[in-house]
């Protein structure tokens, strides 16, 4: 594997093709940091990968905040809602 700290050809064309300049930018940073190939970088984006870890932050903020409310909750918890 190549190791670069430049995008494709190929991974800018699907880049591209992202409507959010958030989405592009996180896609982009992650296939610089974590070395995706054009292939891996496809299939994140088809599993919506983005928006999964924007829900994951999501969630976990809201257990931070209801753990800081509520000191009976263990901070291993995770909330499903």
């Amino acid at each position: 594997m190549m190791k670069t700290n430049k995008l494709t050809l190929a991974q800018q064309t699907l880049l591209n093709n992202l409507n959010s300049k958030e989405e592009k930018a996180f896609y982009a940073q992650e296939c610089l940091k974590k070395h995706w190939s054009t292939p891996v970088l496809d299939k994140k984006i088809k599993a919506r990968y983005y928006e999964q870890v924007l829900i994951f932050q999501k969630l976990e903020k809201a257990g931070k905040t209801l753990r800081k409310e509520k000191k009976a909750i263990p901070d291993n918890t995770l909330f499903l809602w």
